[in-house]
């Protein structure tokens, strides 16, 4: 079973929006092309590179995107997803969520160019 936090699900409105203003034919593919990494998750959910060995965070890469899925294994049958990160976002700001207790407010960051 797949569990999305709710920073996770923020992401992906956030992510559509932009699509759906600035390029509305990619729209679609954003959410195929994610959909395609959320089953390659559920298949093999180890064979992803590891994020945060500590915490048990992987990241899989969204094909053909600049997004990333970060998730962790739970338990045999559940996987959490943490965050669906933006290359351009700055580095490890999702990990917060990782620390706060689900629904709590969060502050998130763009990488300063």
């Amino acid at each position: 079973m797949i569990r999305y936090r709710e920073g996770a699900l923020r992401d992906i409105a956030e992510a559509a929006g932009w699509y759906r203003r600035r390029r509305p034919a990619y729209e679609g593919r954003f959410f195929e092309r994610l959909r395609e990494t959320v089953r390659r998750i559920e298949d093999a959910p180890l064979s992803c590179a590891i994020a945060m060995e500590a915490e048990g965070v992987r990241k899989a890469r969204v094909k053909r995107s600049p997004y990333s899925i970060a998730y962790r294994v739970l338990t045999e049958d559940e996987i959490e997803i943490i965050a669906v990160v933006h290359g351009a976002r700055k580095p490890g700001w999702w990990t917060r969520r990782l620390r706060r207790p689900e629904g709590a407010q969060e502050k998130q960051g763009l990488r300063k160019r």
